[in-house]
């Protein structure tokens, strides 16, 4: 027997999976509707599994194995994913913040859709525009414009 905790509330429990392997359970969870939001997720091979569509908001994946797993169109605001093995793992459409995204090489190879490409460069030349050699094209200002904080007048627009 798996129990699943809450990240915060130690003592409860999410679920509990009796028989076959954690990942598998929490895949059936995710596609009963199941909340993970907060779910303790550390150390869990999470391998080529169908978790799109979860509700994974602060979930903990730290060194989890995540490599092609579909999040496409899951909750992933404020999900940790540090330590993680995330290649290939697809997060299109996905809900994603900069506290769930890594600066570490396991974060290398997820595939993104156009609006998570826009908001992940959005925020990274906005961080190091001083260092940046060159600047950008005014085809390029122009992508990196269409992202929707800039349109609705929440983030800096590129010039």
């Amino acid at each position: 027997m798996c129990k699943i905790y809450d990240k915060i509330d130690k003592n409860k429990v999410i679920f509990e999976i009796t028989a076959g392997s954690i990942g598998k359970g929490i895949e059936v969870a995710v596609k009963q509707g199941i909340s993970l939001a907060h779910a303790d997720l550390r150390h869990i091979d999470l391998d080529n599994r169908d978790l799109s569509g979860g509700e994974f908001t602060s979930a903990d994946f730290r060194n989890s194995r995540l490599s092609r797993t579909d999040f496409r169109g899951a909750n992933l605001w404020d999900a940790e994913f540090h330590g993680a093995n995330m290649h290939g793992m697809d997060i299109r459409g996905a809900g994603i913040d900069f506290t769930s995204w890594p600066l570490w090489c396991g974060s290398v190879g997820v595939i993104v859709d156009e609006k998570q490409a826009r908001q992940i460069l959005a925020h990274a030349f906005n961080a190091t525009k001083a260092f940046w050699p060159g600047g950008l094209t005014d085809e390029q200002k122009g992508w990196l414009n269409l992202f929707h904080r800039i349109s609705e007048g929440e983030f800096p627009e590129f010039r």
